[in-house]
């Protein structure tokens, strides 16, 4: 492969087609970066490919381009401020001319050579998903991460398959979301990590009537789905063992609507703080409530209706850690909280959508 376009090279864009195609890979290319290569985009062939060292993101384009590594930002500030409907870029040795609207601009280009890749072998099939349905299991278990924690794992979503079915789960240890999605592939049982941010980058870009293939390395994973490749890092951590968390206990969960659920849960949360970020959610025959106090804050009491009574229980649970998982439900949906008593674990249940809050000490 050559490590510099060919000189005069010429092709035309629609303007519109590929300012989306740079929106697009925006979130991967890093804003401040040690080298320009990993500020520009790499057009080769039929294919514009960006990259911050662990994910690499290829989008199938139209034209076919010599190896060129053209500045993302400035091209992207471009095809914004300009008009007209093409824009025409000329390839030389080390500039790049690019016209669009009424304006001409000559900006430089890297070495091709230069641009981060790396070589994925031994590619074994995951799964296939249609995207919707991976986007919800995917955005469900990324609200649960934690990028920040001290152990790496936290920092990932583990996508777990396991008898013809494939969970999705994210957890920063005090609290863990699942997300359960069938399958009619014959596929081997399999479990990997993969980074929050690689899993924000597919989710961005998925959609439509495709699906989603997921295939994995020993040590990377890559996402398909239409024209759309993205190849990244797996997280070398174990995950923990989310499955426990999930046997039967002996309890029975109550029912509430989704919506009036979110609403009760935010009401409360109003009147808490962060010495005293707990509500009590006690479940009763005649209804729910939920309790909000601090010092700073006041003091907030608010009613539920339940669909159905399961057994009556009271616990302290993080409002933030519920409001984020029901926020991801349809409104219109029924919520199953179960919890044998304040000191163990309040697993809720909405269909496919599990959510695990682990109890707040009581003051």
């Amino acid at each position: 492969m050559p490590a510099t376009a060919t000189a005069a090279t010429k092709v035309t864009f629609s303007t519109a087609d590929l300012k989306k195609l740079l929106e697009r890979v925006s979130g991967v290319v890093p804003a401040r970066h040690p080298s320009a290569a990993l500020g520009s985009v790499l057009l080769d062939g039929g294919v514009l490919t960006a990259s911050n060292g662990t994910i690499r993101v290829e989008l199938a384009i139209d034209e076919t381009t010599p190896p060129v590594l053209l500045p993302h930002a400035r091209l992207l500030a471009i095809l914004r401020a300009a008009g007209g409907d093409e824009v025409k870029l000329s390839f030389w040795a080390t500039t790049c001319t690019v016209r669009c609207g009424k304006g001409q601009w000559v900006l430089p280009t890297e070495d091709a050579a230069t641009f981060p890749r790396w070589d994925v072998s031994g590619v074994v099939p995951v799964c296939r998903i249609p995207a919707d349905q991976f986007v919800r299991a995917a955005t469900t278990a990324i609200q649960a991460a934690d990028q920040k924690g001290s152990r790496p794992a936290f920092g990932g979503v583990c996508i777990d398959v396991k008898d013809g079915e494939v969970n999705f789960i994210g957890t920063d240890g005090r609290r863990l979301y699942r997300f359960e999605v069938e399958i009619d592939q014959a596929v081997d049982d399999r479990q990997i990590v993969v980074p929050v941010d690689a899993m924000e980058t597919i989710v961005s870009l998925a959609g439509g009537d495709d699906a989603v293939q997921i295939e994995t390395t020993s040590g990377e994973v890559v996402f398909t789905c239409g024209g759309t490749v993205v190849t990244a890092r797996l997280l070398d951590a174990s995950f923990p063992k989310w499955r426990q968390m999930f046997e039967d206990r002996d309890a029975t969960p109550t029912m509430l609507a989704a919506a009036p659920f979110l609403a009760a849960t935010r009401a409360a949360a109003i009147c808490t703080s962060e010495t005293s970020a707990g509500v009590t959610v006690r479940l009763a025959e005649d209804g729910a409530t939920l309790y909000g106090k601090s010092p700073e804050a006041g003091e907030a009491t608010v009613r539920c209706d339940i669909v159905e009574f399961g057994q009556p229980v009271e616990t302290v649970l993080n409002p933030r850690f519920l409001s984020d998982w029901l926020r991801t439900l349809d409104s219109a949906s029924t919520v199953e909280v179960e919890a044998v008593d304040g000191e163990s674990a309040c697993v809720c249940r909405c269909e496919e959508s599990w959510c695990v809050v682990m109890p707040l000490s009581r003051e």
